[in-house]
């Protein structure tokens, strides 16, 4: 019984462990305030105070999106602000789809898309909208 406790401790504090691949990063924050950005490398964190996020690409990812009015979103991004990133709490394609869609609907598309998506710590580039 007691070696059954000893493993159950030990494997919660594995569950600590954070192993960062290259060209990621992953966020660790603590009572949902960002703490640190964390580069390639393992890492420790207690469980019972930290989470960590599933790892984000530091390095330039590429993005198709299918508009809801058939157009088709094509862009290059990557994570320029971490803090910001994590304090606005959205996830990069629902900002694309809602700002493409908007500016759709009002006078077809404009590239305000790379100034908001930087306003939300994420650096966008090469733009394109290819009509259906």
């Amino acid at each position: 019984m007691i070696s059954l406790l000893v493993i159950a401790i030990v494997v919660f504090f594995l569950t600590g462990l954070v192993r960062v691949k290259k060209g990621h990063i992953v966020i660790v924050s603590r009572k949902g305030k960002f703490l640190k950005a964390l580069g390639k490398g393992t890492h420790y964190y207690l469980p019972l105070f930290y989470q960590v996020s599933n790892p984000l690409p530091e390095t330039d990812k590429n993005m198709r999106i299918k508009l809801k009015d058939g157009h088709v979103l094509f862009f290059d991004y990557h994570i320029n602000d971490p803090k910001k990133y994590y304090e606005c709490g959205l996830k990069i394609k629902n900002v694309a789809i809602d700002i493409c869609d908007e500016s759709l609907k009002n006078n077809g598309f404009d590239k305000n898309l790379i100034q908001m998506m930087g306003n939300l710590g994420v650096m966008a580039k090469d733009v394109k909208v290819i009509e259906r």
